[in-house]
């Protein structure tokens, strides 16, 4: 996509410099797939990626990994990338959203600049949106279409995670009015708003501080208190899964899997549709634990962020797999992307956006 390169400071919420871009707009009863969804931090996609026979798809091979930006202003917020480019956000002083093409084309681009408040993860959907959450801020910025751009609520809400399908957006929040933490689920496109979605309640619910969908869109985990808890999309049924010493998560419909300070972990959902316990809980690699943990599930394998390095593994995988290291020497990676085309991350220790291709 070719961007636009008009910069609009920020008042309240983002307004955004647009980009060429195609969408459409999809309610919640979207039955699309979400294959090769632009992911960071956790997000989930079903990825449509097969052998030929039917048996399952090959470990994906990598080329050497590249720097597709440098000098970058860091802290970084997080990382996203649809079918043609990579975005992330910059927690500085000079808060903002910045893009460049995958192929590098063009060099970098501001998107957004003078944000108030300090931007944090990203998620994006390709062929549609990049959205994007603001520490400070009740609202949740995004960027569609060519010119297209704006925010919406939860504006009586703080929101708290933001995460995505590849189909549908997802709003953790904390209601200020009425004291719970409810999820909204927003359809894609320039068209959605909060109008549009659908606010879940738990009554009595946790303090939720992270949230991730399974890739059918009818079930939510969310964690608090070191314990991970499913929640039914239609009626906001809670079901508590498994106890986690956790740092990030991530799910598709049979398992779900966490990080925390030492090992990945997996376990076996009661249920591939409806909400139930684990039935197991085993280790599937040892690691390191990174201050800024980043887990993301992209075809049949998980990938993450050590302090020095990024990580890969099959996720079903035998218990105790050593996992391939597709980086190391690396200077404090902070947030990850992966998509088909290959895994993305931002380096906070020295302003680097790395590339490495399968």
């Amino acid at each position: 996509m070719a961007f636009m390169t008009v910069a609009v400071a920020c008042v309240q919420c983002a307004l955004i410099a647009g980009f060429e871009s195609s969408y459409t707009v999809d309610g919640l009863s979207d039955a699309d797939t979400a294959s090769d969804a632009g992911v960071r931090d956790g997000d989930v996609v079903s990825d449509s990626e097969s052998s030929t026979d039917g048996s399952r798809p090959p470990t994906p091979t990598f080329g050497d990994a590249s720097i597709l930006a440098s000098g970058e202003k860091s802290p970084f917020g997080g990382i996203a990338v649809d079918q043609d480019s990579v975005y992330w956000t910059l927690a500085a002083a000079d808060a903002g959203v910045r893009a460049i093409r995958k192929d590098g084309d063009g060099g970098v681009h501001d998107l957004v600049t003078g944000l108030t408040g300090i931007p944090q993860e990203m998620v994006s959907i390709p062929n549609d949106t990049v959205y994007w959450r603001v520490t400070e801020r009740f609202c949740v910025s995004f960027l569609c279409g060519p010119g297209a751009s704006g925010s919406f609520g939860p504006c009586e809400s703080r929101p708290r995670r933001l995460r995505t399908d590849g189909r549908r957006t997802y709003v953790l929040a904390r209601d200020e009015v009425n004291y719970n933490y409810p999820i909204y689920v927003v359809p894609k496109g320039c068209a959605a708003s909060m109008s549009a979605s659908k606010r879940i309640d738990i009554d009595a619910g946790p303090a939720y501080v992270d949230i991730v969908p399974d890739p059918s869109g009818t079930r939510i985990y969310a964690v608090a208190d070191g314990a991970i808890d499913c929640i039914s999309v239609a009626d906001a049924t809670r079901v508590h899964v498994v106890d986690a010493d956790w740092l990030d998560f991530a799910a598709d419909d049979t398992h779900l899997y966490w990080l925390t300070p030492s090992e990945l972990h997996r376990c076996t959902l009661g249920s591939a549709t409806a909400c139930a316990p684990c039935t197991d809980n085993e280790v599937v690699s040892t690691t390191q634990a990174s201050s800024r943990p980043s887990l993301v599930l992209q075809g049949n394998q998980l990938y993450w962020v050590t302090d020095d390095g990024v990580w890969m593994v099959d996720k079903d995988a035998p218990a105790n797999t050593s996992a391939t290291a597709l980086a190391t020497g690396q200077a404090f990676p902070t947030a990850l992307a992966v998509d088909a085309t290959g895994v993305y991350w931002v380096n906070g220790g020295d302003g680097t956006v790395v590339h490495r291709p399968r």
